[in-house]
């Protein structure tokens, strides 16, 4: 635009995802804006909707007469297709800052996703990041994120809720080398089924790099 701080944009997707259990066709069309705060400061977001169309295959035993065997009954699988149809909102939007320091970053988005059983799930996510160059040679990074997914589907129900932090303190040893002490902690709550896992991950990584450095490594994360 003629400020030359604000962009607006348009996006259309088209999805089909097809497996054992849904075929899923999914149209989605967003308009999105972003604006620059300052040199080193963006904003997007993008709104819109999807229109989204999922054919289910049930499973159903039914009994029928056989006169041929005994007892003369026999259990059949039976296969029916169901169909739904739904609108639903889309979101996503993007908040970074950089600086010589310290850079961070927060992002969100709702929106269409696939369960591993090939269902479609509504999902709800919010993550952000801080990096802080507490030295030429040390760099501190720490990451939160928070994700729902919900789904009513015919075959498969699914209600969950997935936390994840993660701090990372990174050493230059040299120019090609660097350390890195890493912890996370992760929870897993799956509401339907009333269970929930918790995960605490320790991890040193010593890593070489191959190739030229980068004349001002340490001028950039």
């Amino acid at each position: 635009m003629k400020t030359q701080r604000d962009t607006l944009m348009s996006k259309i997707y088209y999805t089909n995802i097809d497996s054992d259990t849904s075929k899923v066709n999914n149209v989605g069309f967003l308009i999105g804006w972003q604006h620059l705060l300052s040199e080193n400061t963006n904003f997007t977001t993008f709104l819109g909707a999807r229109y989204t169309i999922m054919d289910y295959y049930l499973y159903y035993q039914r009994i029928i007469i056989n006169p041929f065997i005994w007892p003369p009954f026999e259990v059949i699988i039976e296969k029916r297709k169901k169909t739904d149809r739904e609108w639903n909102y889309l979101i996503d939007f993007y908040f970074q800052k950089k600086g010589e320091r310290i850079s961070y970053f927060l992002n969100g988005n709702y929106d269409l996703v696939y369960s591993s059983f090939g269902e479609p799930v509504n999902r709800g996510r919010i993550s952000g990041q801080i990096t802080y160059k507490w030295s030429p040679r040390w760099i501190l990074s720490l990451f939160l994120s928070y994700y729902t997914t919900s789904s009513k589907g015919r075959v498969y129900e699914e209600d969950n809720r997935f936390f994840h932090f993660r701090s990372n303190l990174k050493y230059f040893l040299k120019d090609r080398w660097f350390l890195e002490f890493s912890y996370s902690y992760s929870n897993f709550d799956d509401r339907v089924r009333d269970y929930n896992r918790d995960r605490n991950q320790f991890l040193v990584i010593l890593t070489f790099q191959l190739g030229k450095p980068p004349a001002a490594r340490y001028k950039t994360f």
